[in-house]
């Protein structure tokens, strides 16, 4: 199966991915603390959702619309206190196309899958009970919508035979653009 194919191509990348979040949630003291997290994730979900939607649309995948948006980042991110300043450049794979689209697709929407592991952490660890709608996913929808994407993730491999390499490509380089947000270097503005 394809799932399985694109989740071992992409597990190098993914698991660098999980350890800095999972660092940078181990760090997390305060509210302030879970809007730097939070940040990073709105910056990117934010800009990758505008980068894919001109190739993705409810014929290639009819529950688009329904799906999780950055919106829910930003309504989270108000419960901190945290601020954005300005709107800094992120780092975006190529997205030229739907097979791009459905490997970033796949980033995005497996990282629903993880969601209950931090919202635990965030309430157990850090005391952090409120701003987490974004992780909450689909609650317990969550498989459902799961499943429905990687079935239409398969039909649509069988429009194109080059379809494959090209959303294991765009999986990958999803994975590490966003790893980048998470590197020491990146500034972070509190209020």
């Amino acid at each position: 199966m394809f799932h399985e194919a694109i989740k071992e191509a992409t597990r190098e990348a993914h698991q660098h991915l999980e350890k800095q979040v999972i660092l940078q949630l181990k760090q997390i003291r305060t509210p302030m603390d879970y809007g730097a997290l939070l940040s990073k994730f709105c910056l990117y979900f934010n800009a990758l959702e505008q980068k894919i939607a001109p190739h993705i649309n409810t014929e290639s995948l009819p529950d688009y619309d329904q799906r999780r948006k950055a919106h829910r980042l930003h309504d989270d991110l108000a419960t901190t206190g945290f601020l954005l300043s300005g709107h800094p450049a992120v780092s975006l794979p190529v997205i030229g196309n739907v097979y791009h689209a459905f490997g970033a697709l796949y980033v995005m929407e497996g990282s629903v899958m993880g969601g209950g592991i931090i919202i635990k952490m965030l309430k157990e660890k850090c005391g952090i009970h409120e701003g987490y709608t974004f992780f909450q996913g689909y609650g317990d929808h969550t498989p459902a919508m799961w499943q429905y994407f990687i079935g239409h993730m398969n039909t649509l491999l069988d429009s194109n035979a080059g379809a494959a390499a090209m959303m294991i490509d765009s999986a990958k380089d999803t994975f590490e653009h966003f790893s980048i947000l998470f590197q020491p270097h990146e500034q972070e503005t509190q209020l």
